[in-house]
């Protein structure tokens, strides 16, 4: 589907939307927009561990300020749900695991 041709089908579902939904309407794109440019799950996990294994992190969240267990969880299983987080083994699988590169094993990895 060409830009224009695409444009032009979401013009024609836009002037369907009610006005008092429009606002609603532009933060969904900005959203989708923001997430169509993240890197592939298992590209952003490798930068991560790769960031980790350079001492390239930020301090931990003070505790009162997490979440409670609860909604840690449910915001986990929404995110398995929804494709943002994959299975950890997914990801190492897809990098292949530190004793496989022949890194030194000393709790720096599965």
């Amino acid at each position: 589907m060409t830009r224009a041709a695409a444009a032009e089908q979401i013009r024609k579902e836009v002037d369907c939307i009610p006005d008092e939904r429009l606002p609603d309407l532009v933060e969904l794109v900005r959203e989708f927009r923001e997430q169509a440019s993240l890197l592939p799950p298992v590209e952003r996990f490798r930068k991560g561990w790769e960031e980790a294994m350079r001492g390239d992190t930020l301090p931990l969240t003070p505790h009162d300020a997490l979440p409670s267990p609860e909604e840690d969880l449910r915001s986990a299983l929404q995110d398995v749900a929804e494709g943002r987080i994959l299975p950890i083994e997914a990801l190492w699988d897809a990098i292949g695991r530190p004793s496989e590169r022949g890194s030194p094993d000393r709790g720096k990895g599965p």
